[in-house]
């Protein structure tokens, strides 16, 4: 087919697609796989039936109508590898079509004419709800190309996703997104020879696209009469791959195919359900938030799921997915743990942790916590008791020393007498009775009193101890008994001591005891005072 402007110039194309005896097949580089059962269509035919004949020299036309708003690409293949873009073109760059409009090519400015070269012309549109990525690149080629060549790649790199522009990537999801396609041929020069065609499926009744017309038939077909040259067949069934494949077919021959159709991977659907619910769900690298989260429409195969959350271990773990299987993948999380030391003094303090206590070894508590933060008491008898905060990170954590404060402690101390001189240390502390607060620890204890024996003891303190503490003072006097006769006086060594009858306290001693009356000594004798006894005497004894 060529292309021509009106009288300026003639521009032929090249797009006699095969010469006779069809020795090159390039038409699977160019047929972009239609969608079959999609909502998004696109229809092409020509000014003659699919397959009809035309001779050098006559017109062809073009209509194309998509269901929906579309941008449009339509292309030709020449059986040697190259491609032209026949629309957009230089005369004609403005590719959209309304929903249901037909679009009739040739327009205004230039004409297809049928080239003079026998063969198959394969002719495909692509229809795109959103404008092509390539659109601006073959603009700025239509300023010297009338028809811009494309390579093969360009096109099967479309077969396998359509490149979209920057705004179409934004409304678009790509993996839902289906493009719309069509594509006819035409015969030049001659009416090829028919041959034969048997087509078998396992399983059977699958729908067949030949050379991009669906036929009525399915499989199986039992020697269809076919043109002899190149052709295109492509087979669907329900949940099956489609499958496709190219052949040459002479005049008179009879091909039979026999085409295993391969099960169609269904969507899969993973539920995970990570406990605490607050977790964060990654899949494959990509946050899906927190809490809950069911993905339908996932393509069989393997996922990495990671579940998250500050304060517990982060699950990952790999995910394999059948064909049409539904997951549910409960994700529960351990709390992250670390191992904490408490050293105590003193060593058989008691220790708590929240609500639970502990005994330590040889001064020690070590035991492993969820990380977090828990109350800490430690007490001990006689010490003051520590309240404080214990905050766990994972792992081993540092030793966490905890010093105890003893109590004083409290010694009463009472004699008999009273009013005896304490001392500790050398140090008077006062007289008894007497309540004193000391550090635990061990004491000598002295008491003093006029007249008794110093006592000397020692005493053991505890932290918080109250302890109390009675003696009785031993007395270093004996007694003097002056019996009559009364109002004698009474002189020791020398000393007046008062009138009898009395008893006078001594130490322990000889005394020269003399009893005088009106100053005239009555009564003189040596006694000997023994501490705790008494010595009677009477003057009327000695006269």
């Amino acid at each position: 087919m060529k292309a021509s402007k009106w009288v300026l110039m003639v521009l032929f194309l090249g797009f006699c697609l095969l010469g006779s005896g069809f020795a090159v097949d390039n038409s699977s580089k160019l047929m972009v796989n239609p969608v079959v059962g999609s909502e998004f269509q696109v229809e092409i035919s020509l000014n003659k039936l699919p397959g009809s004949l035309y001779q050098p020299g006559e017109q062809v036309e073009v209509y194309v109508k998509p269901n929906r708003d579309a941008h449009v690409l339509i292309w030709d293949l020449n059986p040697s590898g190259n491609i032209h873009m026949i629309f957009p073109n230089q005369y004609d760059q403005d590719n959209f079509v309304a929903a249901g409009q037909t679009l009739v090519l040739p327009r205004e400015g230039y004409r297809f004419e049928v080239e003079d070269t026998p063969g198959t012309e394969w002719v495909q549109v692509v229809a795109s709800e959103i404008q092509f990525l390539e659109y601006n690149t073959w603009k700025r080629r239509f300023a010297s190309e009338v028809f811009p060549r494309l390579e093969p790649g360009v096109v099967m790199s479309m077969n396998e996703k359509f490149a979209l522009s920057e705004e179409g990537r934004k409304q678009i999801d790509l993996e839902k997104w289906n493009i719309a396609t069509a594509f006819t041929h035409f015969y030049v020069g001659v009416q090829p020879e028919p041959g034969f065609v048997s087509l078998y499926s396992s399983p059977a009744n699958a729908s067949i696209f030949l050379d991009g017309v669906l036929l009525s038939q399915r499989t199986p077909v039992d020697r269809m009469s076919v043109a002899s040259g190149s052709h295109i067949v492509k087979i669907f069934r329900e949940n099956y791959a489609p499958l496709e494949f190219s052949f040459e077919l002479l005049p008179g021959e009879h091909k039979y195919f026999s085409q295993s159709l391969q099960p169609m991977l269904q969507p899969a659907r993973l539920a995970i359900d990570p406990q605490p619910a607050e977790a964060s769900v990654w899949v494959d690298g990509s946050l899906l938030g927190q809490g809950r989260k069911v993905l339908d429409g996932l393509k069989p195969g393997e996922y990495t799921v990671k579940v998250s959350l500050e304060g517990y271990r982060t699950s990952e773990q790999k995910v394999r997915l059948a064909s049409g299987e539904t997951r549910s993948l409960p994700v529960i999380l351990d709390r992250l743990t670390g191992v904490v030391s408490i050293q105590v003094t003193p060593r058989n303090a008691r220790v708590k942790i929240a609500d639970r206590w502990f005994e330590p070894v040889s001064g020690i508590v070590r035991t492993e916590l969820v990380i977090g933060s828990y109350p800490l008491h430690v007490e001990a008898q006689g010490y003051n008791s520590v309240e404080t905060v214990l905050n766990v990170t994972a792992g081993t954590n540092p030793v966490v020393p905890v010093v105890l404060v003893p109590r004083k402690a409290t010694l009463t101390l009472l004699s008999d007498p009273s009013e005896a001189t304490v001392f500790i240390g050398n140090f008077a502390r006062g007289k008894t009775p007497l309540v004193l607060e000391l550090d635990s620890g061990t004491y000598q204890i002295k008491l003093e009193k006029s007249d008794f024996r110093v006592l000397e003891q020692s005493v053991t303190l505890l932290p918080g101890e109250e302890k109390e503490m009675t003696v009785v003072l031993e007395s270093l006097l004996g007694y003097l008994h002056v019996s009559q006769p009364d109002g004698i006086s009474i002189y020791v060594d020398g000393m007046f001591r008062g009138w009898a009858p009395d008893t006078i306290p001594l130490r322990e001693g000889q005394y020269l005891v003399t009893l005088k009356d009106k100053g005239q000594e009555r009564f003189r004798q040596q006694v000997t005072i023994v501490a705790g006894e008494t010595v009677s005497i009477s003057a009327t004894s000695g006269m």
